[in-house]
């Protein structure tokens, strides 16, 4: 949000739209389609494990008259995958429309791709957490633009501090971004009352 800002105030308009004041819920997934995008997108653009999971073929396998032999190790580079220029025009950008048709709504996958979240893997072995990790970073993500502006951080000299977006901190099969600064401001004066009221709501 701080390098592609404009995703931001799309995202916002539509929660505007259909949240208004209130935090958004599960109940409007099916009417926040920005939201979805960015999630897609962001997994996209950078797989958590952009080298793939090691897989081994347990028969020999004749793909596009290739012969992948019994006992291979095959592994599936999300990274590249995920920039398949045949299916992304942007593939080294964030961005979002990448999922969404020419009226807001998100676009069917072309065919043969799979394209929605290739981060996951595919096949019988596809990540057996995918639907919980969809679902957590589509609340958090609606959540954090309804209630936040992200403001670029400072550093010691007061000098503001833009993340590099290539700046990976490497932990085995999957990688994270570097710490970076940045500054979450409040859009509503009074949000830490509208969060313990939704928490009371929930709690009744």
């Amino acid at each position: 949000m701080l390098l592609y800002p404009d995703t931001a105030s799309a995202a916002r308009a539509q929660l505007a739209s259909v949240v208004g004041d209130r935090p958004p819920n599960f109940s409007d997934f099916e009417n926040l389609p920005q939201i979805e995008a960015l999630v897609k997108e962001l997994l996209r653009w950078r797989p958590p494990t952009p080298g793939g999971v090691p897989h081994m073929a347990t028969e020999d396998i004749v793909y596009d008259e290739r012969l992948i032999p019994n006992g291979a190790i095959i592994l599936g580079l999300a990274w590249s995958i995920c920039r398949d220029p045949s299916v992304y025009s942007s593939g080294d950008n964030f961005d979002p429309t990448q999922f969404l048709d020419e009226h807001g709504n998100l676009r069917l996958s072309p065919p043969h791709t799979h394209d929605d979240y290739l981060a996951f893997g595919h096949g019988r072995r596809i990540c057996v957490g995918k639907n919980l990790a969809i679902s957590t970073l589509w609340i958090t993500i609606a959540n954090l633009l309804w209630a936040f502006d992200f403001k670029a951080g400072v550093d010691e000299y007061g000098h503001e501090f833009v993340p590099d977006p290539m700046a990976f901190s490497d932990h085995g099969a999957t990688v994270w971004p570097k710490p970076f600064r940045t500054k979450l401001v409040p859009r509503f004066p009074d949000l830490a009352d509208r969060l313990k009221q939704r928490s009371r709501s929930r709690l009744d």
